[in-house]
């Protein structure tokens, strides 16, 4: 049985949001983000994998990278997902470096159909009774990435940019 998928960008018309910092101690956030997506967007830990991490002790500064994603399931057939990448640079010396995060997040509706005429029927559902539901969904992961967005900012002691 086929499913249709849709997918709406929640920070659209940009794919993602791109922060840079350069203070003290950047790579902490690196041991923040699970606890900051937790808080933010209320769910559980096992709603939150880390894709990756990486470090390369090797060279001056230390280079480090990772990558989080965040699953917030609305109802039975919409799930909110955000994803985090941080890759940054510290020094050894003094603990000061760089770093960049990019925010993203869509919203993935995900409805199985049976035939052309169930797809058509589940098509105009969408499109005249569940659209509004799903534009309250962006709407509040839109908010939660702005608050996630805060939250870093105020690890580096930053006020937002409006």
């Amino acid at each position: 049985m086929p499913d249709l998928v849709l997918r709406s960008d929640l920070l659209s018309p940009e794919p993602e949001k791109i922060l840079e910092f350069t203070g003290n101690h950047p790579s902490r956030l690196l041991k923040e983000m699970p606890d900051l997506i937790r808080e933010t967007f209320r769910i559980e830990g096992t709603k939150i994998f880390e894709d990756q991490i990486k470090w390369d002790r090797s060279v001056e500064p230390i280079e480090f990278y990772g990558i989080w994603r965040g699953k917030d399931k609305k109802d039975a057939r919409s799930t909110v997902w955000v994803k985090i990448t941080i890759q940054g640079e510290q020094s050894t010396k003094d603990s000061t470096g760089h770093v960049k995060v990019r925010l993203t997040g869509w919203l993935q509706t995900k409805i199985p159909f049976t035939t052309q005429l169930h797809k058509f029927i589940t098509l105009v559902n969408l499109r005249f009774f569940y659209n509004e539901q799903k534009r309250k969904y962006i709407e509040e992961g839109m908010i939660r990435i702005g608050r996630l967005e805060d939250e870093i900012r105020s690890l580096f002691e930053l006020m937002r940019k409006e």
